[in-house]
């Protein structure tokens, strides 16, 4: 099964398919999103046979070229880098990103993805960042 990759409106490009199997063995939550400022953990689930596999967290609306922002070493120790981390629970067969401190730059389509030989599996995850209280008071103002 696949999924197209749309190109923007105005385009000459067709569309291009993109083979990315969901029963590739990894699942996640399709879209999360939590108010600017607070943090937001997104659960990705995988099959046993990815145990020992390094994952990861990338950004970039193309699976192909997104930018890693962290990785596991494939063991169960979190991996820490800024305002991001990342954690594999082998017993569950999830892993876990945590980001916090939300900035409404951090909106966007990240992905889950797994290291493996030849083409990695990976699905796509929106992050929503809503715009704080104080915020929204201040627009409303003009």
């Amino acid at each position: 099964m696949g999924i197209t990759q749309v190109q923007p409106l105005g385009s000459q490009m067709r569309p291009t398919p993109l083979f990315l199997c969901y029963s590739s063995g990894l699942t996640g939550p399709g879209e999360v999103s939590r108010p600017l400022g607070e943090s937001v953990s997104v659960q990705c689930q995988y099959q046993e046979r990815y145990q020992g596999n390094r994952k990861y967290w990338c950004r970039g609306a193309v699976w192909r070229s997104c930018h890693i922002v962290i990785e596991t070493t494939g063991s169960e120790a979190e991996a820490n880098g800024g305002r991001v981390s990342i954690r594999d629970n082998h017993r569950l067969r999830t892993f876990t990103v945590t980001m916090e401190n939300l900035r409404l730059g951090d909106a966007g389509i990240y992905w889950c993805g797994i290291s493996k030989f030849g083409f990695d599996p990976g699905v796509p995850v929106k992050v929503i960042v809503l715009p704080g209280e104080c915020l929204l008071r201040s627009l409303h103002k003009y």
